[in-house]
């Protein structure tokens, strides 16, 4: 059996993505089907082999682009991904993560509600425990600091005392509670409803505004509040 010529498939692998690189900069993503998107993606990783296998195979199993990037490491190196690409794939993940939080840490968080809403469910949305964050707010409605608990799979209350005493260490005007439901309903339990009335009554006492509390999945948000 003649073995393949590398050189000519070499040149064929340069040339795709030659190809894909002048469409995308011609017409932008739209011009590009999702398995050429994550190509594009793993070509940063992968400088000569053919990925396009990959691709497939990831978003066959995953579903989403989304879903790959939202993977743990060891769920990617079964793929074939080595330890490090997996790894940088999970930094790609916090990257863009963090590139949400900074439209709105110098923002008023209110009236940058779809930027939070976006940033939070990066955050969140795809936990496989519940989380609570807590922003504690100044007088401008802006970030003064963030405590963050992670807790099980379907609950992550603390104690009230606790996030009075943090709103007064950042010397917050206001407190906005933030906590997901990993079972992708964001219908608030009793639970939820108590445990915000416990933290607007204790806020209150020190004259620290409960602004908001928000419940968020992966794709929906609801507030407990409005």
């Amino acid at each position: 059996m003649q073995k393949p010529d590398e050189k000519l498939l070499a040149k064929q692998r340069q040339g795709h993505r030659a190809r894909l690189r002048a469409r995308f900069v011609k017409d932008g993503m739209s011009a590009l089907q999702d398995y050429e998107k994550l190509e594009y993606l793993l070509f940063l990783f992968y400088p000569q082999k053919d990925v396009k296998p990959i691709a497939k195979s990831l978003l066959e199993h995953y579903g989403s682009i989304s879903g790959i990037l939202e993977a743990g490491t060891d769920d990617l190196k079964s793929f074939g991904l080595t330890e490090r690409i997996a790894v940088d794939i999970s930094f790609l993940r916090e990257f863009l993560t963090f590139v949400c939080y900074e439209k709105i840490a110098d923002r008023p968080f209110l009236e940058n509600s779809e930027a939070a809403v976006l940033y939070l469910q990066r955050k969140l949305g795809s936990s496989k425990k519940e989380t609570l964050m807590v922003f504690y707010l100044d007088s401008g409605r802006k970030i003064n600091g963030i405590w963050e608990h992670t807790g099980t799979v379907n609950s992550a209350t603390v104690a009230p005392r606790e996030v009075a005493e943090m709103a007064l260490r950042y010397h917050a005007v206001g407190v906005i509670l933030v906590h997901n439901h990993p079972s992708g309903n964001d219908k608030p339990s009793r639970a939820d409803i108590a445990f915000t009335q416990e933290i607007y009554n204790c806020l209150d006492t020190f004259d620290i505004k409960l602004l908001d509390h928000l419940i968020v999945t992966r794709d929906t948000y609801r507030s407990l509040m409005q």
